[in-house]
């Protein structure tokens, strides 16, 4: 027998205060006697109170206040990073692919040796840790590590090395557990919780204050383009206001290496790649800069005065 319209009214107030999951409990309720009291919810009232529990559930009470003046909620993460001094060294690795048999864990295991012997300020990651589980027909073949706790443990192995803080962001490898099987795991933010020198800062973007300049960690689904490989940086950067541009533009994804200094006061950063050529990538016609980066910075003022970049390349 369906309830009441002030019963339904009541529950569906109680799930929009305290979330759907709490309402079934508190008026014992199984998940079929739920959805039909919705049903019969939107026949008398429409579907405006049930809108409301989705928000609800999704944003913060600050974010719904942001929203509500039509604003949008931060996309990304800042984090403050305390550094005294004007001159910063910084390691910049990317697109590890732990887990992938065209992934060496021993290419990044160099990679910290170098942050370590150089005793840079900070390790930066714009994403892809891991290889995932991508779904794509036979990728099964092409891992060594399978499912999210193996190559989660590789990662923290991996990186444990390290000396300096590290700040990374996910790439869409490292959320395909969630995009492509659904399973509500965060593993870039798992491993960092492992390793008491990292910090996950973001999802995709992230960005850290440090040194009075803005250093922004961008990882995307956009691809490169064929013809100049400055061209997404170009794009990603005429893309921010004036007033929210960062002094460095760290990106992964694309598997490519570049310096472009100073475009539109930012200097940008395509991170490249610790895993080898795929075959993935082999079909798609597209080559692998495999190496790392590590940056010099001078500066002050709220920008970067000098700017040195050395690229690590490495070649089978």
């Amino acid at each position: 027998m369906p309830a009441g319209k002030q019963k339904l009214a009541e529950i569906m107030l109680y799930a929009l205060t305290h979330g759907e999951k709490n309402a079934m409990t508190q008026y014992g309720l199984n998940d079929e006697t739920w959805n039909r009291y919705k049903r019969e919810y939107r026949k008398h009232f429409g579907d405006g109170i049930e809108s409301l529990v989705k928000l609800k559930e999704q944003f913060t009470e600050d974010e719904l206040k942001m929203l509500s003046t039509g604003a949008r909620p931060n996309p990304h993460n800042t984090v403050a990073h305390s550094f005294k001094g004007a001159a910063l060294r910084i390691g910049v690795m990317s697109d590890n692919h732990l887990g992938s048999i065209y992934s060496d864990p021993k290419l990044t295991l160099e990679a910290i040796a170098e942050f370590n012997r150089q005793k840079v300020d900070i390790i930066v990651h714009p994403g892809d840790v891991t290889e995932g589980m991508m779904g794509r027909p036979g990728d099964v073949y092409e891992l060594t590590h399978i499912g999210y706790k193996a190559q989660r443990d590789l990662a923290i192995q991996t990186f444990k090395t390290a000396e300096a803080p590290m700040y990374m962001i996910s790439g869409n490898h490292d959320r395909s557990l969630n995009s492509k099987h659904g399973v509500g795991v965060d593993i870039v933010e798992d491993i960092c919780e492992a390793l008491p020198h990292a910090k996950c800062i973001g999802d995709d973007e992230g960005d850290i204050e440090i040194a009075n300049i803005r250093i922004r960690l961008f990882h995307g689904g956009d691809g490169a383009s064929s013809y100049a490989i400055s061209y997404r940086g170009q794009k990603l950067i005429e893309a921010i206001s004036g007033g929210a541009k960062p002094a460095l533009f760290i990106a992964g994804h694309t598997h490519k290496s570049i310096y472009m200094p100073a475009y539109r006061n930012v200097h940008y950063i395509e991170a490249g790649t610790l895993q080898w050529q795929s075959s993935w990538m082999r079909g798609k016609k597209l080559a692998a800069h495999v190496g790392f980066w590590v940056l010099d910075l001078v500066v002050g003022d709220r920008e970067i005065k000098s700017m040195g970049a050395r690229w690590y390349p490495f070649y089978k």
